[in-house]
């Protein structure tokens, strides 16, 4: 028996629109061919040839809790990491969409880090190998420094995804 590799990871939304753009404009994801199930999705992947689903997004009915509610977050999970290449790229990208955002290097580990949430607040953290990089390591200013157990989500933030109006509690 073996444990190779995760295969894929579900995230339920409700506002399937608002989380494709996030994946593809902001992650640069690609859509995936997904096939006929019987509640509204999508499914991302790298988009290099041959990349595969990583993400599968469930929306309508088959987002929501047995009672009828919309859970956001990771819950227990504390985030999902995923390897990403192009670390100023994408802190300049999170910059230009005014995303909240952390950082964190593990020089022990040749391993540079940025957290963001995706629109259902789901914590990403893409995770950059430092030799791959070829640049210097990154000077993190203080007030982008991860710290476990903060949340820094902002509902509004992902707004610009959107039409679906942002409630002052933060729900769609």
């Amino acid at each position: 028996m073996l444990i190779d590799r995760l295969f894929h990871v579900a995230i339920k939304t409700r506002d399937i629109q608002a989380t494709r753009r996030f994946y593809v404009e902001i992650l640069g994801m690609a859509l995936d061919t997904r096939p006929a199930l019987d509640f509204p999705g999508i499914w991302l992947r790298n988009p290099l040839p041959g990349g595969f689903a990583i993400f599968h997004i469930y929306a309508g009915d088959a987002a929501l809790e047995p009672d009828g509610s919309f859970a956001s977050g990771t819950g227990v999970i504390d985030h999902i990491s995923i390897a990403a290449l192009g670390f100023e790229e994408y802190r300049e990208r999170f910059r230009s969409h005014q995303l909240a955002w952390r950082e964190n290097v593990v020089s022990g580990a040749g391993l540079w880090q940025l957290f963001v949430y995706d629109p259902s607040a789901v914590l990403l953290e893409l995770s950059f190998s430092a030799a791959a990089e070829k640049t210097a390591e990154p000077r993190i200013e203080p007030n982008f420094l991860y710290k476990p157990r903060e949340i820094f989500f902002r509902a509004e933030d992902y707004a610009q995804f959107t039409s679906v109006p942002v409630g002052r509690s933060g729900s769609r």
